[in-house]
């Protein structure tokens, strides 16, 4: 059985990107974090980093290992993709016309036709993910059908 240390003076590094990330995981910089499941999945897979995943389908914390790596449990983030915040100086009528905007894509890459081909080609190509894997992703994520507004159910299941 691995034992952790417990942190009682947490703090928190800026590593800039997954690449940053992978290589403080591993040098023991960072001792814990939280990244999307499948996008932290390929470095797992070739050996590149090793860690438990405590938290799968949705971000996960993620603890560094020597020599394995274990599945200890699943909670799905309650939010679907594609939430922006903004700060309350934020001008509105640039903020409106941004999400609008952005609706109009989302809906369009959540398509059904979208989720079937032409999405899983876009990731495949652009990530280099496994089909397997860009596939599993598609059914575990979801889009707001109007990213100018958040629902009232998304609040209180993401403050539960």
């Amino acid at each position: 059985m691995h034992t952790f240390p417990l942190l009682t003076h947490p703090t928190t590094l800026v590593n800039n990107d997954i690449h940053g990330l992978i290589k403080s995981v591993n040098d023991g910089t960072t001792s814990a974090f939280m990244w999307e499941w499948f996008t932290t999945k390929p470095w797992l897979d070739s050996g590149d980093v090793r860690f438990v995943r405590l938290l799968s389908q949705g971000h996960l914390l993620h603890v560094p290992l020597v020599n394995s790596s274990f599945k200890i449990g699943s909670v799905p983030t309650p939010w679907p993709s594609w939430l922006i915040a903004a700060r309350p100086d934020a001008s509105a009528q640039q903020l409106t016309s941004f999400l609008n905007a952005l609706t109009k894509y989302v809906r369009d890459f959540d398509s059904a036709d979208k989720r079937s081909s032409a999405d899983i080609e876009f990731i495949k190509s652009t990530f280099g993910y496994p089909e397997s894997d860009v596939k599993e992703w598609l059914k575990s994520v979801s889009y707001p059908h109007d990213c100018l507004g958040v629902s009232s159910k998304v609040i209180a299941e993401t403050l539960r």
